[in-house]
This record gives structure tokens, sequence and C-alpha cells, in this order.
């Protein structure tokens, strides 16, 4: 900020009336308000159209995978069930049971081994 004693001792090093001096300064700021209002506008404008991109474009991937109409196979656990009857019956041939199982447990979320019947138990895809 320029004080009153600079813009006066200014002026007279100039030849030029302070009252003028201070006049031209206030239309100097005056544009680099204007020019720090614009370029603000610009910067948040391409903020907002990179959001928009990434909100329209940026999940594809994601939408693609949760829009599938594929039923994932289940099974429902009869009397004398357990999770390695299950898993022998429906293991890819070539695959470890035990592998198997892990998975088993997994896609459904159990902690532990114990099935009951009736419960519905989703089976995992081979990929």
């Amino acid at each position: 900020m320029i004080q009153n004693v600079q813009v006066i001792e200014k002026s007279n090093r100039r030849g030029v009336n302070h009252k003028q001096l201070m006049q031209s300064n206030r239309k100097y700021n005056n544009r680099t308000y204007v020019r720090a209002f614009f370029f603000g506008a610009f910067l948040l404008m391409i903020l907002s159209i990179s959001g928009l991109i990434s909100a329209f474009f940026g999940n594809q991937d994601a939408y693609a995978a949760s829009n599938h109409n594929v039923a994932q196979p289940s099974v429902t656990v009869e009397s004398g069930d357990t999770l390695w009857s299950i898993a022998s019956e429906h293991v890819a041939k070539g695959q470890d049971v035990r592998e198997y199982v892990f998975k088993l447990k997994q896609v459904n979320g159990l902690s532990s081994s114990t099935v009951h019947e009736g419960q519905k138990l989703l089976l995992p895809t081979v990929r």
C-alpha cells in the first residue's frame, strides 16, 4: 500500500500533481482486481468442467461391472451338508477343494465353516 508521503514525493519528482498520480494508481489497482477476478473465474470454470468430465466418464468400469444381469450360481444347504461336501460337488476339475472352500467362505462372508440347513450359499465363479 502506498502512503501519502510516498505519493507526494513521487509526484514532486515527476512534476505531476499528487491527485493525478493517486488517480492513475487507483485505475491500475482496479485493473489488477478485474484481472484477478477473471483469472479466478476462468480457473473455477476449468475445475468445474474437469469435474463434470470425470463424473460422466470416470466411472465407466464401475458401471459396467455392476450393470450385468448374470445371476451368480447358488446352492441351498440341506441336512448333513458341510462346506467341504458342497465344495467337492461344485469344484472345477483340477482345482483344489481347500481353495474352493476358502473362496466359498470368502464369497459368502463366512468366518467359520459352520453352515445351517436352509442357508443359501453363493458359489464362487471360476475365472
